[in-house]
């Protein structure tokens, strides 16, 4: 079985047709991706309402959270590029099995990781936040620690459904998981809707229960869909060690990626706090339009690995090479916009957030003003390494990538970012410059990699 997006640009294709495959696949990646960038959003604007402490427990508890998930997501949706690969090459026997390991996959790692985020709390307190702040986390922490498990098996399932380019189905998901919790939460948060109030804790059941309802409403598509049938997704499920072992072999060095760079952007997140108030508060600003333009290059990435892993599984190395490069010049030309507009109208931007007119802000609004014009350039080699990431992964070269991120971020991010931030006048201007090096030194050494793999296949 092969699906509209995968036939549409088959291998010997041009690159126009290229190109209308991976943006077709990648557009509605970029808008799941956005959809659960809202979600937090959404918990956050609510939270928000009942003060100033809980919005911090929240935001501390979602640290814990997000960085435990983001190591055990990275392992899981490693279903993709091995599913893609397997439908390039025509192998419709090795679906069932390599579903069924991610399944596995995602339930051994969700146990313990559902321990940690339920003892995030202790976490919390070695780090040395106020008490008072760990208690309320911990009311969060509680009921998000079991959204670990169904969230996982959700990743796996849109794994596998976007390894088929069927985006839409995800995307409708993902949309539907946006207004169950929207509605949900608010009710249990302030006690709407006939639900009990139950404040911090409404959240994270509302998490929690938004997570479920996503993979029911996954498995009943997989399982509705005449296009799946014939895989009997749902028959003898059983343990394969060949599969199981290749997503782990091939997911760990990806989980450890993800895990590098959250922690690496946590880590400017103390470093601009060091600096004072209104510079992590304009931080806290142009970090949320940075992540908000990522959106798009993100999901690119992820086409990447899709359409790389399948022209690679069918052969066509030419053609998966042509994909990882098609996909990257979408992503720059797509940010470039971004860029103009944080470059042109930062002011504007920045008064979404804050009120431009109020004495009280000049400051940080100065502060803001200024880091967007260095996220303008950093839009650019951000959206680079995603991509490239993501088209490496295709190929299966997750290694050698974790280790590129870990000299960029860690070495080269953070070291100018410290130099910059602390011993020059540049202050939080420096540290957004050393971000933008360190991830800059990144793309670099990850582009070169996947063109010198492009040269080494054209002169073979």
């Amino acid at each position: 079985m092969n699906s509209n997006v995968h036939t549409a640009a088959r291998g010997g294709s041009s690159w126009w047709e290229e190109a209308r495959a991976t943006f077709a696949l990648g557009a509605p990646l970029a808008i799941v991706q956005l959809t659960q960038f809202l979600v937090s959003t959404t918990e956050v604007i609510l939270v928000g309402h009942l003060g100033p402490q809980s919005l911090a427990a929240v935001a501390l508890g979602h640290s814990v959270h997000f960085t435990v998930w983001m190591f055990c997501l990275g392992i899981t949706v490693t279903v993709a590029p091995l599913v893609a690969r397997a439908l390039g090459g025509g192998d419709v026997t090795v679906m069932r099995p390599i579903l069924h390991q991610g399944l596995i996959v995602a339930t051994l790692l969700g146990i313990p990781a559902t321990f940690v985020v339920w003892h995030g709390g202790n976490i919390l307190s070695a780090l040395g936040q106020r008490p008072e702040t760990v208690a309320l986390s911990t009311q969060y922490l509680h009921p998000l620690a079991f959204s670990m498990v169904p969230s996982l098996w959700t990743g796996a399932l849109r794994a596998f459904i976007s390894a088929h380019s069927r985006p839409r189905a995800v995307l409708g998901v993902a949309v539907i998981g946006l207004g169950f919790n929207g509605v949900f939460s608010y009710g249990l948060i302030f006690g709407q809707l006939g639900l009990p109030q139950l404040g911090i804790t409404g959240a994270g059941i509302g998490v929690t229960a938004t997570n479920v309802v996503m993979f029911v409403a996954m498995t009943t598509y997989l399982v509705a869909m005449p296009a799946f049938r014939s895989y009997r997704l749902l028959a003898g499920f059983r343990f394969d060690r060949t599969w199981f072992v290749e997503i782990l072999r091939v997911g760990i060095p990806v989980g450890a990626t993800m895990v590098l760079e959250v922690a690496y952007f946590n880590a400017c997140l103390q470093l601009m706090g060091l600096l004072g108030t209104d510079q992590l508060a304009a931080h806290q600003v142009a970090l949320q339009f940075a992540a908000l333009s990522f959106m798009l290059p993100l999901g690119l990435g992820q086409a990447a690995t899709v359409r790389v892993g399948y022209n690679a599984g069918a052969g066509d190395l030419r053609a998966a090479f042509r994909a990882g490069w098609v996909a990257l010049g979408l992503g720059l030309a797509c940010v470039s916009i971004a860029g103009l507009l944080f470059w042109l109208v930062p002011r504007s931007l920045v008064g979404l957030f804050v009120d431009v007119g109020e004495p009280g802000n000049f400051a940080m609004i100065g502060y803001a003003v200024s880091f967007l014009a260095v996220v303008a350039a950093f839009q650019l080699v951000d959206a680079t390494q995603a991509i490239v990431v993501g088209a490496l992964r295709g190929l299966k070269d997750t290694r050698v990538p974790l280790a590129i991120a870990a000299f960029g971020y860690w070495v080269v991010g953070l070291g100018i970012s410290v130099a910059l931030g602390f011993y020059t006048s540049l202050a939080g201007v420096g540290i957004w410059i050393g971000s933008a090096a360190g991830l800059a030194t990144a793309a670099l050494l990850l582009t070169w990699r996947f063109y010198r793999a492009s040269r080494a296949h054209a002169q073979g």
